[in-house]
């Protein structure tokens, strides 16, 4: 995916997915076994007013920023 997503409630990503733009959602976030967030090179965000919970291998190349909690299990 070449754009950005937005979304008003929970967003949960999972798999051989790379998504070249940044990610915002207003409640949680959820990204899952081998989701790529970026370009190398080029700083993208995960931004999640709730939480954000990142389960298995993942990359991003930017920031990650919850107003709640962030975990990260391998």
């Amino acid at each position: 995916m070449d754009g950005d997503t937005f979304c008003d409630g929970d967003v949960q990503i999972e798999g051989d997915v790379w998504i070249k733009g940044n990610v915002f959602s207003q409640k949680i976030i959820t990204l899952k076994d081998g989701v790529v967030i970026g370009i190398e090179g080029k700083i993208k965000s995960v931004v999640a007013r709730g939480e954000i919970l990142i389960k298995g291998p993942f990359r991003i190349y930017g920031y990650i920023h919850s107003e709640k909690r962030v975990e990260a299990s391998p």
